[in-house]
């Protein structure tokens, strides 16, 4: 039988005022720490119930560690802080190498003896707790959200005997394994897919191509707005780094202005603009390319630089597609100055790339020809890509089914689990 409480009531005090412990953030070195040597986890250390302990930065040498701060097996961690996809992630540690100390972007708490640590991270996994936990944050930016302790340890928790929440905890895993397995195999063959279409990319320039900065073709450029953006707001809707895929803008997950008096009329987006994502947590989002296609009518988010091209020297997809090549990602890379787990590529820097140019003529073949090319390996990864968003359905759905008393170990489960993932 499943009973709530508060989260606070079912953990083991850890400070004097405290369940809840929270990290350091000094200043690190950009490498992972050695074996044997001291290191501060990264956000990216938690990924939704995964730790990664190699996701860590090296402690300079002659700055004294804080042992009282390092990561053990047991302990279960949540990011506090950063954009709103990466704040209030949780993680349970169950095995790490030593000498790893949790950052101040994160919070350590323990489960008391008569709560399985595993049933408290797969709960907090849930949607149900998720959307509560979303709704903790405060921030006046989408990129600068807190999870304040208070508000967290209030958050409304079920628990049950142990022996239950053990045989909860043994069919979840069971359940989540096999989507576990699925999503790897996907991701091999998302994965199959985009090295074909790198590799008919890498082929596609012409010996002797001139290359041009993106600044001697670019007619204008600048960044976006900061204007806060909701769902279902009142103003215009803004194009955001979620909204660039596959090289085009999808707005099925839509935000727009919150303010209807705000002005975005000088950063309307047209058709051919190309869109560069400038600051990401994630280094493979920077940079990311989208050319906007005919019929949008949005302003675009300042996480984005817009280049508007000289038509009569470029195609915006010749443009986008030279800068998916591996050399122009390996600069792109290179330019991108990490700065606290954030990646940004400033329009100064941005300007210099170096774009293979041949003529206009010749940019229009070439892109008719690797379209061609490409057609099979695209629809390999988008067909892949789907099936990974039915698995995450079915992974959310798996999840609200255990603490709703909806997964009992049977045959029937899963008709059930499908029915709530509407897959």
């Amino acid at each position: 039988m499943i009973t709530w409480t508060s989260l606070d009531q079912i953990l083991l005090p850890l400070t004097k005022r405290s369940p809840l412990q929270q990290g350091w953030s000094p200043q690190c070195e950009s490498q992972p720490a050695e074996e044997g040597n001291w290191g501060v986890l990264k956000t990216t250390a938690i990924q939704k119930g995964r730790f990664v302990d190699s996701a860590n930065k090296r402690l300079p040498e002659g700055l004294q560690a804080r042992p009282e701060l390092e990561v053990m097996p047991g302990d279960l961690l949540i990011t506090c802080a950063g954009p709103r996809a990466r704040c209030g992630v949780p993680a349970l540690v169950r095995q790490s190498r030593k000498r790893l100390m949790f950052s101040g972007k994160m919070y350590r708490f323990r489960a008391a003896p008569e709560v399985d640590p595993r049933f408290l991270e797969y709960y907090l996994l849930s949607s149900g707790a998720q959307a509560e936990i979303d709704k903790m944050k405060t921030g006046i930016s989408e990129s600068g959200l807190n999870l304040t302790k208070n508000r967290f340890l209030a958050l409304p928790v079920p628990i049950a005997p142990l022996v239950e929440q053990r045989r909860i905890v043994e069919i979840l895993e069971g359940n989540l394994s096999r989507i576990d397995a699925g999503e790897d195999l996907l991701r091999s063959t998302a994965r199959r897919g985009e090295l074909l279409e790198l590799a008919a990319l890498d082929a596609l320039v012409p010996d002797g191509a001139p290359r041009v900065s993106l600044r001697e073709i670019a007619l204008s450029a600048g960044y976006g707005t900061s204007t806060k953006c909701v769902v279902d707001g009142p103003g215009t809707p803004v194009v955001r780094i979620p909204n660039l895929a596959h090289g085009a803008i999808d707005l099925s997950d839509e935000k727009r202005a919150e303010d209807i008096n705000v002005d975005l009329s000088k950063l309307m987006l047209s058709e051919r603009d190309l869109l560069v994502v400038r600051t990401n947590g994630s280094k493979d989002l920077i940079g990311r390319t989208a050319v906007v296609q005919r019929g949008i009518r949005a302003s675009f988010a300042s996480y984005l630089i817009r280049y508007q091209l000289n038509p009569e020297r470029a195609e915006a997809s010749w443009v986008h597609y030279m800068m998916r090549r591996p050399q122009a990602r390996a600069e792109i890379e290179r330019l991108a100055a990490s700065s606290a787990g954030q990646h940004n590529l400033s329009l100064t820097k941005l300007d210099k790339i170096q774009i293979p140019l041949p003529s206009l003529s010749m940019q229009r073949e070439l892109i008719a020809t690797y379209e061609s090319r490409i057609e099979g390996p695209r629809r390999l990864v988008e067909s892949a890509e789907r099936s990974g968003r039915r698995a995450t359905r079915l992974r959310r759905a798996v999840l609200t089914a255990a603490f709703s008393g909806g997964l009992t170990g049977s045959t029937p489960d899963i008709d059930r689990v499908e029915e709530l993932a509407g897959v």
